[in-house]
């Protein structure tokens, strides 16, 4: 667990000119977890973390996805938690997951895009190319702050079984490794444009632009697993604040806040 200065002070630079983002970069060679490591800043100082602080780690030991499922995190791979420290509407927290899903998506295709092969998201936030999983997103409200987590898989060469969505990585769609930090960089100038139109409420652009990567498309029939129960459902959409609407197979309607299909 050894802090890599250099990239921090190349990658803080570089963002400079965004709004939010870049404030502060905390870069590891290895570390259990980036999202514990922002648990543990922000519960082991009575100081506030910056908005806009970066973890990123090059291998996770203890990775994890949603509903804590292990997330395999080998080295020379994309980990990374940002920091906000801003209250947001609650009945808007569901845009921070999709542009989290837009943002990803919009990086990762610009590698992916030669090949032809479809890439787009998933409810909410997974990215997919050709229905296999390449990135993953987890959030988190620690106290006053949010934590987003994105694990992206880049230059994995094999994964080992057993996963319930079959996973991929860039290298692996495109036969080509990629500059990691100059992934990070990219992504995270483009998450700040998005986070300050979450900030400024043009909330339209969010939901505009997931409606247009995503394959969760209205009519489509799919299986929705919640916290509670797994049912079988019909997608109507997603409402303005970026929550999944479902038809049940009785025809009710229900929004769902939490979930995955």
């Amino acid at each position: 667990m050894n802090r890599l200065k250099e990239k921090e002070e190349s990658i803080q630079d570089t963002l400079n000119r965004c709004n939010y983002i870049g404030s502060k970069i905390i870069y590891y060679d290895s570390i259990g977890s980036t999202m514990e490591e922002a648990r543990r800043l922000i519960e082991g100082t009575k100081e506030a973390i910056p908005e806009g602080t970066v973890v990123i780690a090059e291998e996770q030991t203890a990775g994890r996805g949603r509903y804590g499922r292990y997330w395999h995190s080998p080295p020379d791979g994309i980990y990374l938690s940002i920091l906000f420290y801003r209250e947001i509407e609650p009945q808007k927290q569901g845009l921070l997951s999709l542009m989290a899903g837009v943002v990803s998506c919009k990086v990762i295709m610009r590698y992916i895009k030669k090949t032809g092969k479809n890439v787009n998201i998933k409810w909410p936030n997974d990215i997919l190319v050709e229905d296999k999983k390449i990135c993953g997103t987890l959030i988190e409200k620690l106290g006053n702050y949010y934590s987003v987590g994105i694990g992206i898989n880049s230059n994995t060469e094999e994964f080992p079984q057993n996963f319930i969505i079959e996973p991929t990585s860039i290298y692996l769609e495109t036969g080509r490794k990629i500059l990691n930090d100059f992934f990070i960089v990219k992504f995270l100038t483009i998450f700040d444009s998005y986070y300050s139109s979450l900030v400024e409420r043009d909330y339209k652009r969010i939901i505009k632009d997931w409606k247009s990567l995503t394959s969760t498309k209205p009519g489509k029939k799919v299986k929705l697993r919640t916290p509670k129960e797994e049912n079988d459902v019909i997608i109507r959409g997603i409402d303005e604040n970026g929550f999944l609407v479902v038809e049940d197979t009785e025809g009710n309607l229900e929004t769902i806040v939490s979930g995955e299909i």
